[in-house]
């Protein structure tokens, strides 16, 4: 296409229904119905792909009431689509439009696809040496942020996907564990607990009732009735 970017003259009065043929190819309609704002973009002819984007500007007694972006992709075989514009119009008649449009070429779609595709299809392996790698000591200093409760040093990144992210399992163990399970601070279901000193940071989920277990300084705990996030 020749001439991919349009511009919109804000003297362009919106009444109900406004058509504007941007070219012998697109062609967009405005409609409005009360408060309701919607513009149908179509095309001739649909060999090609093309994305469909731009800016517009409201105009109400020469004050901008709304200023919004769109964008559509159509693909192969598309001739038209409805988009609608999430704007409240406070007067009945009086508004004007500005704006630009772009239409972009089969050769930028298919590129902006492929690279949509490589991040939306990433595997959880991937993710999950990603984020590895944000924790490794050599490459991030994320990891060298710690809680220092009493004594203990805790890494935050496990203190916070404990208390967060409880399906991670991250638990931060405790120095002292054996000297507290052999005086009945612990319970002995469940995996490694938290240290005493980080209790207020730290929270897990008893899987077999529905209560949330909060671990207090005095090495004890209690369950608090509480819902499922």
């Amino acid at each position: 296409m020749r001439d991919p970017f349009y511009e919109l003259d804000d003297s362009m009065y919106i009444p109900e229904t406004k058509i504007l043929n941007l070219n012998n190819e697109w062609t967009v309609k405005f409609s409005r119905l009360q408060i309701k704002f919607d513009m149908e973009v179509s095309r001739k002819s649909t060999t090609e792909t093309a994305h469909f984007s731009g800016i517009l500007e409201l105009k109400q007694e020469g004050r901008v009431i709304d200023r919004l972006s769109f964008q559509h992709l159509f693909r192969k075989g598309s001739t038209s689509a409805l988009i609608a514009i999430p704007v409240k119009i406070i007067s009945s008649w009086d508004i004007t439009l500005k704006g630009t449009i772009s239409i972009k070429n089969e050769n930028f779609t298919t590129e902006m696809s492929e690279s949509d595709e490589v991040i939306q299809h990433k595997s959880w392996e991937e993710l999950s040496n990603n984020f590895k790698r944000l924790l490794d000591p050599e490459v991030s200093n994320f990891s060298d942020v710690c809680f220092i409760c009493g004594s203990v040093t805790i890494p935050a990144h496990k203190s916070i996907l404990s208390a967060k992210i409880s399906r991670l399992r991250c638990h931060v163990y405790c120095p002292n564990e054996r000297k507290h399970r052999k005086q009945g601070a612990y319970p002995r279901h469940g995996s490694a607990h938290p240290t005493s000193h980080a209790a207020s940071y730290v929270h897990r989920f008893n899987r077999k009732s529905d209560h949330r277990i909060c671990w207090r300084s005095s090495g004890r705990c209690r369950q608090v009735p509480t819902r499922r996030p």
